[in-house]
């Protein structure tokens, strides 16, 4: 387990060449550290970029050019030596940078602004799905902007590009705001898609009416009902719900999580938590102003170490004083990381925070 920042081997990771081991212990800290995370999405996108342009060979004449350039057409072979000397060394260098950073720099904006054809491939499951007023043939394409739906007796498979495949199951509604190489962007409207996608983080998005997917490498089950709610449920890796104005949530393997219209994401729960904790935790989250006042005591007397995971989350959702109450349950399951205080918890010292999570993750397996 990591107890420092890992930027410096962020370049090897996004390069992938560190051992197994070391990488995965990486990623774990990128789910847990947003300084390192965001360190590491410019890094990435730098090395996809890279490894989109093409190599080409600089013409022997360009230095000619350079050099006549910066002398203003003056022949260096025909100054005096330390002259010349001067002007190589003084001018060069700067030159030789320059010109690397236009022969990058140039290729990178026009592939930024051309990109990949906007749409995502789509294969008919079963039925006859529909894109817009017209049926889909058994391949097809959904374009940005276009709405893809399923009767209730009609499924498809959407490809967004070489990052995995969405599941649309019956009863849906779909439409692709985003198909760059850069971010996958799917509105889910009502219904239910099944997402698989293998890719670096934050790549991969499912707005829906209440709160955005943020896919970190996984695979899950997203659902919307006809009032905007819904739940997801991810079966592998890691994903993140947000909602402006709402604390995220870290949704692993195995868990799930609710979402409202105008509330965003509820507080994440493993699914083998005991009913009386999800439906308390929902109380808490979904709750009126008259729900019930025991809902949190409920919570944490039926938490198991386990359940580290809901009372983690909780710390940014609860007032001050139930605070201290969920930080002394969570301390009990899971012991705080060293120079840890009640205070620093109090105040949600980000940092600490931090190293708490990773502390909370690794009891998931003790």
């Amino acid at each position: 387990m990591f107890r420092s920042h890992v930027k410096t081997q962020l370049s090897a990771y996004c390069n992938g060449e560190l051992p197994a081991e070391e990488s995965r212990h990486i990623s774990e800290h990128l789910l847990a550290c947003q300084g390192c995370r965001k360190e590491y999405e410019k890094i990435d996108l730098g090395v996809r970029l890279a490894a989109e342009l093409e190599k080409v060979t600089a013409p022997a004449q360009i230095w000619t050019s350079i050099e006549d350039s910066l002398t203003g057409g003056a022949d260096l072979h025909r100054l005096p030596s330390v002259r010349r000397s001067a002007w190589t060394a003084g001018w060069r260098v700067p030159a030789l940078a320059a010109a690397l950073v236009l022969m990058i720099a140039v290729p990178a904006l026009i592939y930024l602004r051309q990109g990949p054809k906007a749409g995502w491939a789509v294969n008919v499951v079963d039925g006859v799905p529909r894109i817009g007023s017209h049926s889909v043939g058994s391949e097809g394409k959904l374009y940005v902007g276009q709405w893809l739906e399923t009767d209730e007796s009609s499924r498809a498979m959407l490809y967004p590009g070489p990052i995995g495949e969405v599941k649309v199951e019956p009863g849906s509604r779909v439409r692709v705001l985003d198909a760059g190489q850069n971010e996958y962007r799917l509105s889910l409207e009502r219904g239910e898609v099944q997402a698989k996608v293998s890719a670096p983080p934050r790549i991969f998005f499912v707005d829906t009416p209440s709160a955005v997917a943020v896919d970190l490498g996984c695979a899950y089950t997203l659902d919307v009902d006809s009032t905007g709610g819904g739940s997801i449920h991810v079966t592998s890796g890691w994903v993140e719900l947000v909602a402006k104005g709402r604390n995220k949530s870290q949704i692993p393997a195995d868990a799930a999580c609710l979402t409202r219209p105008g509330v965003g994401p509820g507080t994440p729960f493993f699914e083998d938590a005991s009913p009386a904790l999800k439906h308390a935790l929902a109380q808490l989250d979904f709750g009126s102003q008259t729900a019930d006042p025991t809902s949190l005591d409920t919570v944490l007397a039926e938490a198991r170490k386990r359940d580290s995971l809901t009372l983690w989350h909780l710390l940014y959702r609860v007032n001050a004083v139930d605070r201290v109450r969920v930080y002394d349950r969570l301390a009990e399951l899971v012991p705080p990381p060293e120079g840890a205080t009640r205070a620093m918890i109090m105040k949600l010292d980000q940092p600490m925070l931090d190293e708490w999570w990773l502390e909370v993750q690794v009891s998931w397996f003790e």
